[in-house]
Order: structure tokens, then C-alpha cells, then sequence
């Protein structure tokens, strides 16, 4: 949100906005509105598109992310397990028939050592399942939690704005009748000294007024170049007064 300051248009650090309290949001509310992943769902970075993150929800995008790394990890050591508890199961196959037809005692304890591995892959997939349920459920919470955050953000700044725009509105309107001051000021120490000669040789005479153009010719000089650019300023911001005074120029010098 586009706010300003009392001169130079300034955005207050998004830090700085008080978070409200929000309605309660259900983590059904998830699947019911098609929500896995709110981080990257291009409906929720849409009403950030162009503005700074708050803090509140950086730290939640973070917290998602770590989830996200975690679950894969998981994930990848489920896959990985499989492969190993078969290769254990083959092994016992292999050496049943060794170990108790033939008693051959290295087979006996080949034996045990893969049941053991097999019963360690078991006891870890247990531990990974259990794991993998508290990850998904985090993320859950995790974009239920930027749900609300995100809610709570942009209502906060809505209703920080509605007692910092009038205030802002008003500084505005101030500054402008400064500006207007400062215009009719400017433009009142600008002398046209075109219309003011020929009072002058009337009231000094001639000969004394053509002396003192010599004597100020330097300030006569600037004195027109800064009302031709003061006239050339107003007829660009499009002042009716100058615009029609050059016209009326234009159409006298045709």
C-alpha cells in the first residue's frame, strides 16, 4: 500500500504494522479450497506481486520450507530402506537351508545378523512413518498459520490506513496552499522591466532611462530570462492565463 509522508513519499517498514487477531481457520478448509502449498500457490503470491513481504510471513515461507526439506528427506530414507530389508530377506533365504540342514554356525550367525538388520528396518520405518505424519501435519499448521497471518496483515494495514490517509490528505493540502504561496511569491519578485521603461523615461526622461539600462543592463538582461522561463514553465503545466496570453502573442504577431 502506497503511503506518504510529509515530503518525500516514504513506505513505513512493514515490520511496524500491529498484526490483529483473525476467524479461526479449520485445516479442512485446505483440501476444501485446494491448498497444499500456500507458499507457492500463485493465489496467495499474487497479493504480494510488487510488495515486501512481512516479516511474520518470511519467517512462515522459512519454517515451510525447512518442513519441505525434511519430508523429502524422510521420504528418501523410506525408499532407500526397501531395497535393504530385501536384500536382508534374500540373505535369510540363502542361508536357511546352510545354517540349519548342513549346521553350518557361520550361517547361523549370517542368519541372526539379518534378522536383526531386518527387525532395525522395521523398528526405523515405524519411526519414519511417525515421523513423516508429524511433518505433513506441520504443514498443515504451517499454511493454516499463513492463512491467518496473511489475513491479519493485510486487514491491519487497511485499518492503519484508515487513520493515516486523512492525516496524510491533510498534510497534502497544506503543502499545496505552500506551494501556491511560494508561486505567487516567486512570481511577484519577477520585474518586467518591458513595462516598466516607458513609465520610467516619463517620469526621469529618456536620456536618464537609457543610462540606466546601460548602468543595469547585466539585471535587465537576467531580469527577462527569468520571465521567459517562468512564462515557458507555465504554459508546460498548462496555466489558461499563459497558455492564452501566448496565444493571443502568436495571433498579434500573425
Amino acid at each position: 500500500m502506497a503511503l506518504f509522508g510529509k515530503k518525500t513519499p516514504k513506505l513505513p517498514p512493514v515490520a511496524t504494522v500491529p498484526e490483529i487477531q483473525v476467524p479461526d481457520i479449520d485445516p479442512s478448509f485446505l483440501r476444501k479450497n485446494g491448498i497444499s502449498l500456500l507458499s507457492i500457490d500463485e493465489r496467495w503470491t499474487a497479493l504480494f506481486s510488487g510488495r515486501t513481504l512481512p516479516p511474520v510471513l518470511t519467517g512462515l515461507q522459512t519454517e515451510m520450507s525447512d518442513l519441505l526439506r525434511r519430508q523429502a528427506s524422510l521420504r528418501q530414507e523410506q525408499e532407500q530402506l526397501e531395497p535393504a530389508k530385501k536384500r536382508a530377506m534374500q540373505h535369510i533365504m540363502l542361508m536357511t537351508k546352510e545354517a540349519f540342514e548342513n549346521g553350518n554356525e557361520a550361517a547361523k550367525a549370517s542368519l541372526k545378523q539379518s534378522r536383526d538388520e531386518i527387525e532395525r528396518l522395521n523398528l526405523r520405518w515405524s519411526t519414519l512413518l511417525e515421523e513423516t505424519e508429524n511433518v505433513e501435519l506441520s504443514l498443515r499448521q504451517a499454511n493454516v498459520g499463513m492463512l491467518k497471518a496473511t489475513a491479519a496483515h493485510v486487514f491491519s494495514t487497511m485499518r492503519q490506513a484508515q487513520s493515516r490517509l486523512p492525516v496524510l490528505t491533510d498534510e497534502i493540502r497544506s503543502l499545496e496552499e505552500e506551494l501556491d504561496r511560494k508561486k505567487v511569491e516567486r512570481d511577484s519578485l519577477a520585474l518586467d522591466w518591458e513595462s516598466l521603461s516607458e513609465p520610467f523615461s516619463r517620469l526621469y526622461g529618456t536620456d536618464y532611462v537609457q543610462t540606466l539600462e546601460t548602468f543595469f543592463s547585466q539585471d535587465i538582461q537576467l531580469s527577462k530570462q527569468l520571465l521567459l522561463s517562468l512564462r515557458l514553465k507555465a504554459a508546460q503545466d498548462g496555466s489558461p492565463d499563459e497558455k492564452s496570453g501566448t496565444d493571443g502573442q502568436k495571433g498579434g504577431a500573425t
